[in-house]
């Protein structure tokens, strides 16, 4: 659920003492790059002086990859674009 999500990146926040708006993306696995386009554009507009971006892909059922593999959703040269 998307509450979880937010709650890992306010408690994040919370333990590294940051101040600001703090919460997740989740764009299925371009989240990470979507998290790290939106911080450069806000630190483009914005007066701040530093954002902190992470992402985490979990692949946590055995069987997921081989799924993505028979449908054909990973990409043919290892390489995500």
């Amino acid at each position: 659920p998307q509450s979880i999500n937010a709650s890992i990146a306010n408690r994040v926040s919370y333990v590294c003492n940051l101040t600001g708006p703090s919460f997740s993306i989740d764009s299925m696995c371009s989240s990470s790059i979507n998290a790290l386009d939106l911080a450069c554009q806000l630190l483009l507009s914005k007066p701040v002086d530093a954002m902190m971006v992470g992402g985490v892909n979990l692949c946590s059922h055995p069987y997921k990859l081989d799924a993505l593999k028979q449908n054909k959703f990973l990409s043919p040269t290892g390489q995500s674009r």
